[in-house]
């Protein structure tokens, strides 16, 4: 039996394109609050035991790098990872505290910890492709250096149904936030002056803006009382279904591809740092969709 893990939309988007009839979705709120959670957690238990007792379990996951993804990469007979961009610019360094050496007792079955040991300052990507996985299931095969394990195409069309916006004024233009810990060296008052100058020359004289669901920055405190900013309530991939995006800003997030690969007219900008350095594999991913780049404090693009 295959079985499918998702932690986010992206994910089900994602899920929805390679999963059989017939496959076992086990979802779970991950970026919900703790109570929510506890309330799913029988749930997820009855999921990891009926993978245990599974001889041929096909496990699907993003990554094997949290608690339940840990534990049904060690639980399944056979392993495979579907993309969410972390193999392209997942470039946080691996943590070597007493969590790492739970996880690597967890993956030692699906990822070569021998050779990630023999990298110097590896990361999460790093580990992601040096893995004993059957499949990758990727958005940009060619991107994706492969190892051991087939690299495959996600039907792009059946994960993210296209829509072209009738005229490009028409759109709405979208921020997508990020969590406080991963904000680049900003100033939020500047970042804020962006944003309103988005609004002003927008039609509407309106932004949206998605706070990142699972902290609201000090980015998207401050905008909830700007009475130019609305907060999209709900999904991102569900409302993009239903809604034309003509621009869509962001840290370079994830968020921003999906918009890009339903929305093939919406531009997408990414905001940084004076000075900041962008890792190649952000670098590539996001030249793919054609992204712009705009330097807060100085708002030039490049």
């Amino acid at each position: 039996m295959q079985y499918f893990i998702s932690l986010t939309d992206l994910h089900s988007a994602l899920i929805r394109a390679i999963a059989d009839e017939g496959s076992v979705l086990i979802e779970f709120p991950s970026r919900e609050r703790k109570l929510r959670k506890l309330q799913e957690l029988p749930r997820l238990v009855t999921a990891l035991w009926r993978i245990a007792r599974d001889n041929e379990s096909h496990v699907h996951v993003s990554h094997p790098f949290t608690w339940l993804t840990a534990l049904a990469s060690r639980f399944s007979s056979t392993l495979s990872f579907f993309d969410d961009g972390v193999a392209y610019y997942g470039r946080s360094p691996l943590e070597w505290g007493a969590r790492h050496h739970i996880m690597h007792f967890l993956t030692r079955r699906n990822l070569d910890w021998r050779a990630i040991s023999n990298i110097s300052s590896p990361t999460y990507a790093d580990a992601l492709l040096h893995s004993r996985i059957e499949s990758f299931y990727a958005i940009f095969p060619d991107l994706i250096k492969a190892g051991s394990f087939t690299v495959k195409q996600v039907d792009l069309q059946k994960a993210f149904p296209q829509r072209q916006s009738s005229a490009r004024d028409g759109g709405v233009a979208l921020f997508l936030d990020t969590r406080n810990d991963s904000l680049p060296d900003v100033s939020r008052e500047d970042v804020i002056a962006i944003l309103r100058n988005v609004a002003d020359s927008h039609p509407s004289g309106k932004l949206l803006y998605k706070p990142h669901p699972s902290e609201a920055s000090a980015i998207s405190v401050a905008l909830r009382d700007a009475p130019w900013a609305m907060e999209l309530s709900g999904s991102l991939e569900e409302s993009l279904a239903s809604m034309d995006v003509s621009s869509v800003y962001s840290f370079f997030s994830s968020g921003a591809i999906s918009v890009k690969l339903v929305h093939r007219d919406a531009r997408v900008i990414c905001l940084i740092a004076p000075g900041q350095q962008v890792a190649d594999g952000t670098k590539r991913l996001f030249a793919r969709v054609s992204a712009t780049t705009v330097v807060v404090g100085d708002e030039q693009s490049d």
